[in-house]
């Protein structure tokens, strides 16, 4: 549905866009295991994937804001300053909805940074000197990647984090060599920058890293490990994505033998731990900023968190996914099965609740029929109230004041508490 959106999602009628927006609920239903009547902001939320109408919006301002960063004489860059009206009066175009998207964000009235037109020459390719390790598999044992770090053998082990504040402004970024043992590392070296006033994670994870080269093109080790802990900065440098080009060519200049590795952020890996605290002092620093202009990967970043859809007014499913973490959920949440019974809990729709089976048929009783106290058997009831599933949730929680914002952050003990709890045979 996303193939060339801004050719021709500008002109779509609500009608047509709704008719997009019931085939992605389909497949979000697929996705997360809830039932059909769920609420739609359940599918959304359990999933991370937004309304198809502002997906679309999100679209058509990152082409616009793609489009107006080209130089003068390219041809998006021609359609989209030249003042053209459609044949439809009353429709839209790519270029009115596109400038109008992008109004509504915070960099809006900044000037932008000109994309150079970049074209990869293999022919130019000099030795690659470098290997990436993304530690995908092993990415929530952390024993497992500090031992990946020792057993790389380097000389040096350079931390780098870049910082900024919501994800869209006020960056900084910091390298950190260190020698010695993963668990107790020495500091030889920390190199530190103030990053851009409107900037993304990404782009401040690129600048610690280009600190960290600067350093070693000054030193004089041969075998060195750059840890990072944005995945996506390794893997578009892995697939030789032209946008990593220039930092690229900087590490192949250094001559030395270079592993990239992916570690976890925030998970008590001493040397990124350090780097992450001078990442964010440098983003304090006063001063000027890098630059005053802003990127495109600054400007989608401020596209994907400002262009979103307004928070749920559903009383359930506000409160159960106050607290929720995608992280906490990959973490904590093993199975896909799993997986669906917890998102299902969460839209308040399940077959064992007796409220969802009176839904269904009418000739049965919504009442809890565990505790028989003719309290409507609902999640909150189930969770919250009913005398049966207290001892459940004293032994799984170590108190019984639990409620529905437990489902967000204790994923795993409400999965523990249905299973002891809920009948599955119904």
């Amino acid at each position: 549905m996303d193939y060339a959106a801004a050719a021709w999602q500008p002109w779509c009628t609500k009608a047509q866009m709704d008719r997009l927006e019931v085939a992605q609920n389909k497949c979000l239903r697929l996705i997360s295991g809830q039932y059909r009547n769920s609420h739609i902001d359940a599918l959304r939320l359990a999933t991370g994937i937004p309304s198809y109408a502002t997906h679309s919006e999100q679209l058509i301002a990152t082409a616009y804001e793609k489009g107006m960063r080209l130089p003068e004489d390219h041809p998006r860059r021609i359609a989209l300053d030249k003042n053209v009206r459609h044949r439809h009066r009353l429709r839209s175009s790519f270029r009115e909805r596109g400038k109008a998207l992008t109004q509504r964000i915070s960099v809006a009235n900044i000037e932008r940074r000109p994309s150079p037109i970049l074209i990869h020459k293999p022919w130019t390719d000099s030795s690659k000197n470098w290997r990436v390790t993304t530690n995908e598999s092993i990415r929530h044992d952390i024993s497992a990647v500090k031992n990946a770090i020792t057993q790389l053998n380097s000389e040096v082990v350079v931390y780098t984090d870049g910082s900024c504040s919501g994800g869209t402004s006020d960056g900084g970024a910091a390298a950190v060599a260190t020698i010695g043992d993963v668990e107790n590392p020495t500091c030889i070296e920390v190199r530190q920058a103030k990053g851009n006033a409107h900037t993304s994670s990404y782009g401040e994870e690129e600048r610690a890293l280009d600190l960290g080269i600067s350093w070693l093109q000054e030193s004089a080790y041969s075998k060195v490990a750059f840890c990072t802990d944005s995945l996506s900065l390794l893997k578009a440098m892995d697939s030789l994505n032209p946008e990593t080009h220039n930092i690229r060519r900087r590490l192949e200049d250094t001559k030395a033998d270079i592993d990239l590795m992916y570690v976890p952020g925030h998970k008590d890996i001493p040397g990124n731990e350090c780097a992450d605290k001078y990442a964010k002092e440098a983003a304090k620093f006063t001063g000027l900023y890098a630059e005053s202009d802003v990127s495109l990967k600054a400007a989608r970043s401020a596209i994907r968190r400002e262009i979103v859809d307004p928070p749920s007014d559903h009383p359930l499913i506000s409160r159960a996914y106050a607290d929720y973490s995608e992280d906490i959920d990959k973490e904590k949440i093993k199975s896909r099965k799993d997986g669906s019974l917890i998102d299902q809990l969460r839209s308040g729709h399940h077959k064992s609740l007796g409220y969802y089976q009176n839904f269904v048929d009418r000739e049965v009783s919504a009442t809890c029929q565990r505790c028989k106290t003719n309290q409507v058997d609902t999640v909150e009831h189930w969770i919250s109230e009913c005398d049966q599933t207290l001892a459940a949730r004293q032994s799984l929680f170590g108190y019984t004041d639990v409620g529905v914002r437990e489902m967000g952050s204790a994923p795993d003990l409400v999965v523990k508490l249905a299973r002891k709890t809920l009948s599955f045979d119904c």
